[in-house]
């Protein structure tokens, strides 16, 4: 297993389920193949398939969940090919053009009758939960696909308190400074090679990748008064990733020299040992980059006690 990004969530409330029970519950929403008729499914599946069958596979006090979405591909450019034949059949049949509620139910009929026949495609997505220090992280670059996760979560829950992470201070501001020098960046952090800028007011974009951030190429950006809004780092010597301004980590790299910590040929071993050094690291790399921002307020960053019960607060 690993991860390549993640989208970071605090709990509000720990989830307060063992792995078995928490096993129990994803059952009833395990995900199934999309039919004919299915424009997508998503549910839960096992997140080391053909090596461990349950649906938690859990270490340390640490949980990895896998949610399966299976999607058909039914291209916009096939649908109005056929949509514009039965729409010019019609016009040649009755001599007048279709209303607008006949057009959209022609839309849906050709959608019906297309379906089946429409190429499928399957993602599965990983879900890192750790009650103790609480963060409940989604491995995905997207804050839409993050939201339905954590959303099919909490309709097999019945309830799920998260929210992303709130620094005290602006980590476009925090960007900003590391890129204008390296000084400013944390302790054992240190550029990558990937950065965009933003400015705020005109709207224009500067993106750089495979490039040296030092130099004065970049320098007359930041002095005409562009703001970075993403920016990848080398962390400590152990991993790269890319920092967004909505704090998600993308294109997540562990260094070599982590992964060959792990020489387990079995692939159970492999699996287990996998899970908690990328987990253990992924737990590390999310406290570092909120602290690197300033931190968060007690209210935000502490979990509240596993059995409190409250109100159900969305993603």
């Amino acid at each position: 297993m690993k991860l390549s990004n993640l989208c970071l969530f605090r709990l509000i409330e720990p989830i307060g389920l063992d792995p078995e029970a928490l096993a129990e519950a994803l059952a009833d929403h395990a995900w199934n193949p999309c039919g004919q008729f299915d424009m997508q499914t998503l549910g839960w599946h096992t997140p080391a398939s053909g090596i461990h069958e349950s649906l938690v596979h859990a270490a340390e006090g640490r949980m990895l969940l896998s949610a399966r979405r299976e999607a058909k591909l039914l291209p916009a450019s096939v649908l109005r090919e056929h949509i514009q034949q039965e729409l010019s059949d019609f016009e040649e049949q009755h001599g007048r053009k279709m209303h607008k509620n006949e057009r959209e139910s022609l839309r849906e009929r050709v959608t019906l009758e297309l379906l089946p026949r429409a190429f499928s495609r399957s993602q599965n997505i990983n879900v890192l939960i750790d009650d103790k220090s609480g963060w409940l992280m989604v491995d995905t670059s997207s804050a839409t696909r993050a939201e339905e996760i954590t959303g099919l979560l909490r309709d097999t829950l019945g309830s799920l308190r998260v929210r992303p992470p709130e620094p005290v201070s602006d980590p476009i501001e925090h960007m900003t400074r590391w890129l204008q020098s390296p000084a400013n960046l944390p302790r054992e952090w240190a550029l990558g090679e990937e950065c965009e800028m933003h400015e705020l007011d005109s709207g224009a974009v500067v993106r750089f990748r495979r490039h040296s951030l030092l130099g004065s190429e970049l320098d007359s950006h930041l002095a005409a008064g562009k703001r970075c809004v993403r920016l990848a780092v080398d962390w400590h010597e152990r991993a790269s990733f890319v920092l967004g301004d909505d704090l998600i980590v993308r294109k997540l790299k562990f260094a070599d020299t982590v992964l060959e910590e792990d020489t387990n040929e079995d692939a159970a071993a492999r699996f287990d040992a996998d899970f908690a050094l990328y987990a253990h690291t992924a737990v590390a790399l999310a406290d570092d980059v909120v602290k690197a921002l300033g931190g968060e307020s007690e209210t935000v960053a502490a979990p509240a006690p596993a059995n409190s019960k409250t109100a159900l607060e969305p993603a």
